[in-house]
């Protein structure tokens, strides 16, 4: 499977002014591509073996870390609920002149402490990665 055969695009290759002349963004990107199957190719075969005791520690930390992603899961869908039940006592409680100003919708972006919403892991105590790579050469070629 090669990606640097794809066909051009009908409007020609697309030409960076900052790259320089010969710079082909599409080429690039397959080029790009190409490199990061060939280092997930590579990983398929890295086989991490661990003891009996390092499964039972990791099925413990996942354990405990899917029980308090649940409680906080939790306490933030009581909040909502309770906020919407007094948002909606609010409404109904207002004048109708207040209402309709009320009822518009503030378009303004959200606080920058807000927690984005990404997928986290435990962290594992005394986790060096470069313990698993045949070569540290290696994988700075990869890069």
């Amino acid at each position: 499977y090669s990606l640097m055969s794809t066909a051009p695009s009908k409007k020609g290759p697309e030409k960076s002014k900052k790259k320089g002349e010969g710079y082909d963004s599409e080429k690039a990107e397959a080029e790009s591509i190409e490199k990061f199957i060939l280092m997930a190719e590579k990983a398929k075969g890295l086989k991490l073996e661990f003891t009996e005791e390092e499964h039972a520690r990791h099925k413990e930390i996942g354990r405990e870390y899917n029980r308090q992603s649940t409680i906080r899961h939790n306490q933030i869908q009581k909040d909502l609920s309770t906020k919407i039940w007094l948002q909606q006592d609010a409404l109904a409680a207002m004048p109708e002149a207040l209402r309709i100003h009320a009822l518009i919708s503030d378009d303004s972006p959200p606080p920058p402490n807000r927690p984005l919403p990404i997928y986290q892991t435990p962290p594992i105590k005394d986790f060096d990665v470069t313990k698993y790579l045949k070569d540290e050469d290696e994988f700075q070629q990869d890069m």
